[in-house]
């Protein structure tokens, strides 16, 4: 398979879970905080984006076995802001907290996560599980007929499995570049989140069962609205783990946009109305263009080896 004739609504569901899964995860280092979360990875993955996943200090650094901030790269609060269409005030707040208990430091240039917070046991723990979610949707995709080896294009991996830590890494920054072409669309990245949190659930049969992954899997084929099961708001602020009230509202405000509609007392689907079209083709392709190139990277580190090839 080659990224010009990828099932791009398959890899885009697949992204999206991923993203999902992955923040609920890292909420749990952030006193629950989705927003904290993606100000976090923001600046995690800026700090070391100039670091290549190849290289000798990658999965050091990403670990926080560098010995410092020495590897990071600073980024400021006004360019988080930009990067995930949050107000600025939003990102000020959240750096003031995470400052406090050492999960950032600010340095004279901008903000930098130290190597100390790499290795605190909430966030060894966060990515242990994260790669742990990445394996699940791996035996997903393969269960449904997914060949992750053609994906792949025969990329030869390095001898030893990697690090969680780059693993991680290289996750986080997939998802973080995702929600960088989302958030603009829907006003800002919680609401994207939110967005996709509702779809996510409409559609979540349609990644696990392999008839209807492969039936929906194309631009061309998106599910009938009818195939889409509708998820009450009370449902949803548990199923992303946020607030009832912060998620009442932007549902809300997705409803009077048109982006969300309401079936009955049954709750809200994103409809296929929404889903088609120019826009969401584009968006849909370069979610998909993402996953593909996470996976593939993926595989070339050695993600994708069996457990006992070990680092």
């Amino acid at each position: 398979m080659t990224s010009g004739n990828q099932p791009t609504r398959l890899l885009a569901r697949a992204m999206g879970d991923l993203l999902m899964s992955s923040a609920r995860v890292w909420a749990r280092v952030h006193d629950g905080d989705v927003t904290t979360v993606f100000v976090f990875c923001t600046i995690l993955s800026a700090n070391l984006a100039y670091l290549g996943y190849d290289s000798p200090l990658a999965a050091a650094a990403a670990a926080g076995d560098d010995g410092g901030a020495a590897l990071r790269r600073p980024i400021s609060a006004h360019a988080i802001a930009e990067s995930m269409s949050l107000p600025y005030e939003t990102v000020r707040r959240r750096v003031v907290a995470m400052t406090a208990t050492g999960m950032l430091v600010r340095e004279r240039s901008g903000l930098v996560v130290p190597a100390e917070a790499l290795r605190q046991p909430a966030a060894v723990a966060a990515m242990h599980e994260g790669r742990c979610l990445l394996e699940a949707l791996r035996a997903v995709l393969v269960s449904i007929g997914f060949d992750l080896v053609a994906l792949a294009g025969g990329v030869s991996p390095m001898r030893t499995r990697p690090f969680d830590a780059l693993v991680s890494r290289i996750v986080l920054d997939a998802q973080i570049r995702s929600m960088e072409m989302v958030a603009p669309i829907f006003g800002d990245v919680m609401r994207a989140y939110i967005f996709y949190g509702v779809m996510r659930s409409n559609v979540a049969e349609t990644l696990s069962d392999g008839d209807l992954a492969w039936r929906y899997a194309h631009e061309d084929t998106p599910p009938p609205d009818a195939a889409r099961k509708p998820i009450t708001i009370r449902e949803l602020a548990r199923a992303i783990e946020m607030p009832f009230e912060t998620v009442r509202r932007q549902v809300k405000r997705l409803l009077d946009a048109g982006v969300l509609t309401t079936i009955g007392s049954a709750g809200v689907i994103a409809p296929l109305s929404v889903v088609v079209g120019e826009q969401a083709a584009q968006q849909n392709a370069k979610l998909g263009a993402e996953f593909f190139r996470m996976l593939t990277t993926l595989a070339r580190v050695g993600a994708f080896l069996p457990a006992d090839a070990t680092s």
